[in-house]
């Protein structure tokens, strides 16, 4: 989608390194790993939840996806993080931001499309940190990119409304299955 607008093919190769400097490529793998598994136990096993066990999955979707955007409001500060890097542009920035609402979505679609497997989340966000880094992508291709993620959450959650709307988890988050029959188990 990017071409037609001016952007080069070199975008969909890979980078030699990675966005953040200082740390080398091992201790970027590291980072991004470290980040991937202590987010999701965090956001997945205290935040999802919680929030998830007083509203439908649309709402809470929406709700964490604006918190895991600005949870990474104060990268912008520290020199030599990617977005430290977006400052250039203020779209950029905005950009940066409003892509993290509709992930909220998709990340909640992975979370209860895998009987609410915080593992799952974790591969999945390890997967897309990697490759945000390792693509060469432009800011502005970025920037085409989060339509692309918005289309993809308009779809995932018109598909899957009923999971999404559907409310008889709430208050009963603990007892509740996302398994195939939805069950409500209270063992």
């Amino acid at each position: 989608l990017s071409l037609p607008f001016g952007q080069s093919l070199n975008q969909f190769s890979f980078t030699e390194n990675f966005s953040f400097t200082g740390v080398g490529i091992a201790g970027a793998f590291i980072t991004i790993t470290i980040a991937s598994i202590i987010e999701e136990v965090g956001w997945k096993g205290y935040c999802e939840d919680s929030i998830g066990n007083y509203m439908n999955w649309f709402w809470e979707s929406m709700i964490f996806g604006v918190l895991w955007s600005f949870w990474h409001f104060p990268l912008l500060f520290i020199q030599g993080t990617y977005q430290a890097g977006l400052m250039v542009n203020p779209l950029y920035v905005v950009n940066f931001f409003v892509s993290g609402i509709p992930m909220g979505f998709v990340i909640t679609w992975v979370y209860l499309e895998s009987d609410r497997s915080i593992l799952a989340c974790m591969i999945f966000h390890f997967f897309v940190n990697f490759m945000q880094e390792k693509i060469a992508l432009t800011p502005e291709t970025k920037c085409l990119e989060t339509i692309v993620i918005v289309v993809l959450t308009v779809i995932i959650v018109m598909v899957k409304k009923d999971m999404f709307f559907e409310t008889r988890h709430v208050g009963r988050l603990l007892e509740y299955s996302n398994s195939s029959n939805n069950e409500v188990h209270t063992d």
